[in-house]
Order: C-alpha cells, then structure tokens, then sequence
C-alpha cells in the first residue's frame, strides 16, 4: 500500500480510484487486496483466480477433471484421451511384474536410469502428467511462451498421428514437451521438479520459494485419483503435503493452512464488492474461483466460451475471441469507478 501511497501522490493524483488485477494467484490476491483495503482499492477484476480453495475442498479436486474436459472439447480430444488413459494402464500393468515390469517401464519410456521404487515410478507419472496440465494451461488460439496454437487439440493431434503404441506416442510427446530430441533418453530428475505444488515448481529461487508458499499457508490442489478420466493415481493429501514439507523445510509448515480462509474469508469473498470475477470455461481452475451470475454482464465473464487461462487479460490478438468480453469488463470497471456497479 505504500507504494500507491507513493505513486498517488508523485504523481499528484491524490484522489484517483485504484483498481488491481491478476490473473491465478495473483487474481486472488487483487481481490483480497479489495477486501482488505476497500478505502483505497476501489475494485478488483480477478481472473481464474481460485479463491475457493481456501475453504472448499471440492474446489482442490477439480484441476485434474478441468483439463480433461479441456482435452474431451478439442476436435481430436477424445481419440488421444483414450491412448493416454492406455499408456497409463499399460504402465501399471507392467508395474506388478516387479523388477521385470520396471525394466519393461524404463525401456518403453526410454528413461535414463531404470527405476529402481515406486518413489520413482511415481515421479515419472507426474513428469507425464505435467505435460497434459501445462498444454491445458497454455491453451491459447495463438502460439506463446513456445506453446502452439491452440496447445491441447496440437499435442492431441500429435497422439493421433503417431502410427505406435500408446505408450511410444506418449514418449514422442513428453520428449517433445521437454526439449529432446525423439531418440534422447528421458531423466525424470532433471526434466520435471516435484514439489508442494502438484503441477510441479520452477527450478531456481523462483520455485523454492512457490514451494515454501504452498508449503506454509496455501491450500492448493491434491493429487489426481483414476476417476479423472486421463490421470494416473497418484494420491496427494494434505498428510502427504506436511510430510513432505516438513521434512524439506525442517520446520512444522501448517501453522497457517486455514490462513487465507479465515482472514480473506475463502469461498465468502464473493459478498465483497466491486471484484469483477472471470473465468474461462477451458482454464484448468475453471470451478475453482467465483461465477457471479448477479448480472447478465458478470455472468457472461464469470464463464466465458472457449476462453483457457487469464486469456481475458492477456494482450489483445485478433481472432482470439476475447473482444465482447473486454469490453463488458471495461464497461464494469467504468461503472466501479462512478459508483454504479453493478447496474442489471
């Protein structure tokens, strides 16, 4: 706050009305940045923000069902479900045959170094699931962040094409999401970084500190179960998570896991006033922040069509789709800002 404070007045604008925004996290922490200090924020438009996770254990159930029905509404979605949903079969059938099965494994997956214990095994299904959740979380109609177009119907399209096993095509995908060439051995080590997090963390202080984050005061999502249609089980409870945490850190890390749902009120922001809530009915966290349906504006932006992750505050490209509902936004902030929002 004392940066606004600052930037208000350098730039002799004493009385002018602050609205935040973001997108994931960031879209929460707009809005809890409305209700904490709603004399100086005058609103908030928060975008695929996942608020009800704070309080609503449903709501960290659903990133693994979101991205399946985003890959189920791509033209080639289904076919390459079903070969995913086969590999995975495949490798857990292979499992049971015990040492045999994870030399069978780590062949057919081309891996570095055999697998040598279910820890490890587990680390290579998560290395796999992280490619299917960080296309649906990059799902845009236009190439970015070395993402293609349209980045779930191209990597399921890629399954189809492949005149293989489901469990090679699988393998030429994963090579091809992390950077290697088709015949280059796979190191789970290295690729992939498990942490608190269960789509994985960034290497570097970046990701140290995301991990300590979720490690200490967020509630975010647990692990994938069998029912999620294209997942592998791989349970993650929050006994797992303290577990895991407290041994990283060396430090008991869930003093504050009920923090942000008492003090920012969890699933209940939604009685806040002036937070304009999207969302996009193909982002991951789709079901896990607030739709509005107070008004048919805030209703059309709380689940917009064909829309992946914080599309609406991205920059604008032609075709994207996003036009009608930038402007419906624009028009509500207007409407925060002269104090008429929201109008039916």
């Amino acid at each position: 706050m004392n940066l606004l404070f600052f930037l208000k007045y350098d730039y002799d604008m004493p009385n002018a009305k602050i609205i935040t925004f973001g997108v994931n996290y960031a879209g929460s922490l707009a809005a809890y940045l409305r209700a904490k200090f709603p004399n100086e924020i005058a609103g908030a438009l928060a975008s695929g923000a996942p608020v009800k996770m704070a309080d609503n254990f449903e709501a960290r159930t659903l990133l693994w069902t979101q991205v399946n029905k985003a890959y189920e509404s791509a033209p080639s979605g289904p076919v390459a479900v079903e070969t995913i949903m086969d590999m995975y079969r495949t490798l857990n059938e292979l499992w049971e045959y015990g040492k045999m099965g994870r030399k069978s494994i780590s062949q057919k997956m081309n891996l570095c170094t055999l697998l040598a214990s279910k820890d490890e095994y587990d680390i290579l299904l998560a290395t796999i699931r992280n490619v299917f959740v960080q296309f649906a979380l990059h799902n845009y109609p236009y190439e970015t962040d070395g993402y293609p177009a349209n980045a779930t119907e191209w990597s399921a399209s890629f399954l189809n094409n492949q005149a293989t096993l489901s469990t090679e095509a699988v393998r030429l995908l994963v090579n091809d999401f992390y950077g290697l060439e088709p015949e280059e051995c796979l190191d789970i080590f290295s690729v992939f970084q498990p942490c608190a997090d269960q789509t994985g963390c960034a290497e570097g202080l970046d990701g140290e500190l995301w991990d300590f984050q979720v490690c200490w005061e967020l509630d975010w999502e647990i692990g994938s179960d069998l029912v999620d249609g294209m997942f592998p089980n791989l349970p993650w409870t929050d006994e797992d998570r303290t577990a895991y945490c407290n041994a990283k850190f060396d430090l008991p890390t869930n003093q504050r896991h009920q923090w942000f749902g008492i003090n920012y009120w969890g699933s209940e922001l939604a009685s806040v006033s002036n937070i304009i809530w999207t969302n996009g009915q193909l982002d991951p966290f789709y079901g896990s922040g607030i739709i509005d349906t107070s008004t048919p504006d805030l209703a059309k932006v709380g689940s917009m069509e064909n829309a992946g992750h914080g599309l609406d505050l991205r920059a604008p490209v032609e075709g994207d789709g996003m036009d009608e509902y930038r402007e419906i936004e624009l028009e509500l902030i207007g409407q925060i800002i002269d104090g008429t929002f929201p109008a039916s």
